[in-house]
């Protein structure tokens, strides 16, 4: 049930010889040793909705032991519904919906105490606007907002956690959160962002967005609505990628980079705002060139045009909502990607694994709530996104170890460091330093399970954390 993904917010290669793998970005640590201010995390995970009950559980079974506290499934709309328009499409039980797989894949994230999140994207050709160009990926060009409110409306009542499928089955879970979309700033997902020398997309987008909000809320009015996350990077003007940062501005009518004055305009809803904060092949310290471009380290750019957004009441409700990643990943070799894109954006699987740590750091320090991994495992018969925690043949990779259990340092002068982790467990974890080949604590933390601790420390070259037999990877700084 995945359609295929164009490259997220990637381009071209010559887009990619302009990011400067030298940028870094400056991170300041909290004073206390044990953080209150935690971050959730999450993964993607296809295999969720697979028609194989094994393959399911398998890789939903794999999903807790990366110690994922959320599952991220694709609702590809086009393909729930098929060619035919419901007679009611605002109805869960309609005969033209299947639901089946998502069912089950809702079900069993549920018995496993995994959150749920619904990413809802591509339209189905009754639903998209007239005279579709022939280079527009199907399911993207216009989508009918009204329609888009109603298979959300369905999809909200499904997952009320009221509502039984029939056959005296239980009623399904409840899912509160739900993703408008995917990518809005990029015309593989979303057209056109641009008609002749006007910036369409984000216009295009409000209406979804706003349509989505009042249909989810509609039904149950604590769920939680998310903006669709946006794309890191963007092309010139009349390109087929917008800039994050100008597609945010033009969403909330907000006018100039400085000032960012309110323009009249419809006001747009939304609990929660997303991004896709993909830096590679560069590290998560990587600052995007252009400013309004977004990568790991610039959640910043992105914040200061929703807080002036809020400040000007034209996002709702009111009050100051919070950023999520929900998507973020670096592509490993081996194996070695036979595409020209592929080669250019990957890394080594050592480098993988050390980026995403870092990358959760990164992102905790920036007050992202929620940072999600893309994906669980590398797809079978392609290289481009060999993004995954586990080989396509289901082998881990380091950066398992890293996502379950991610430390980091960073130095602070020349003889201190602050230590930052993620416990995958409650207990007492331990700081540790490899001195003269051994390893030797430097300090023990109380912690509870998913908890973020910080220590500054002495620093030294090799550190790592442990708490019971779990040991983190060995984080290799400067002297």
């Amino acid at each position: 049930m995945r359609a295929t993904r164009p490259v997220h917010g990637v381009g071209s290669r010559l887009a990619l010889a302009a990011l400067s793998v030298a940028a870094t970005a400056a991170l300041v640590p909290p004073a206390e040793a044990r953080a209150n201010r935690g971050i959730d995390t999450g993964i993607t995970v296809p295999e969720a909705q697979s028609p194989d009950p094994s393959v399911r559980d398998l890789w939903l079974d794999r999903t807790v032991e990366t110690n994922a506290d959320m599952v991220r499934l694709d609702v590809v709309w086009r393909e729930v519904v098929g060619f035919q328009r419901p007679v009611d499409p605002a109805d869960p039980t309609d005969p033209a919906y299947d639901f089946s797989r998502l069912d089950a894949a809702v079900r069993g994230a549920q018995q496993r105490g995994l959150t749920v999140l619904l990413t809802v994207y591509s339209a189905p050709a009754w639903a998209e606007g007239p005279n579709r160009p022939d280079g527009a990926t199907p399911g993207t060009w216009r989508p009918d907002p009204g329609e888009y409110g109603s298979f959300g409306r369905a999809l909200a009542k499904r997952y009320s956690g009221t509502f039984s499928p029939g056959a005296g089955l239980p009623p399904l879970p409840r899912v509160r959160y739900f993703e408008t979309w995917n990518e809005p700033n990029l015309e593989g997902f979303l057209a056109p962002q641009w008609v002749g020398d006007r910036l369409e997309g984000p216009a295009v987008y409000r209406t979804l967005l706003n349509s989505f909000y009042d249909a989810i809320k509609g039904v149950t009015a604590s769920n939680t609505v998310v903006s669709g996350g946006t794309g890191p990077f963007g092309d010139l003007a009349g390109g087929g990628r917008t800039r994050p940062v100008a597609f945010l501005r033009e969403l909330f009518c907000l006018e100039g980079e400085k000032k960012l004055e309110p323009q009249p305009c419809p006001k747009v809803q939304m609990d929660v705002l997303a991004h896709h904060p993909i830096s590679g092949p560069n590290p998560a310290t990587y600052n995007a060139i252009n400013s309004d471009d977004a990568a790991t380290s610039d959640i910043d750019r992105l914040e200061r045009v929703l807080r002036a957004a809020e400040k000007a009441g034209v996002v709702r409700p009111g009050g100051k909502r919070p950023i999520w990643a929900t998507e973020f990943w670096w592509i490993s070799k081996p194996p070695k990607p036979s595409s020209g894109l592929a080669e250019a954006l990957a890394v080594s699987t050592r480098q993988q694994a050390r980026y995403i740590e870092q990358a959760l750091y990164v992102l905790w320090k920036q007050r992202v709530r929620v940072a999600l991994q893309y994906l669980i495992r590398d797809p079978g018969g392609s290289d481009l996104y060999q993004t995954g925690l586990f080989s396509s043949d289901g082998k881990q990779k380091l950066a398992l170890k890293a996502f379950r259990f991610p430390f980091v340092t960073d130095r602070r002068s020349r003889k201190r460091v602050l230590a930052w982790g993620r416990s995958p467990r409650a207990g007492k974890v331990k700081v540790q330093a490899n001195k003269r080949g051994k390893w030797r604590t430097a300090k023990r933390i109380r912690v509870r399970k998913d908890e973020v601790f910080t220590a500054r420390l002495r620093g030294s070259k090799k550190m790592r954390a442990q708490i019971g037999g779990q040991k983190s990877l060995v984080w290799k700084g400067r002297r």
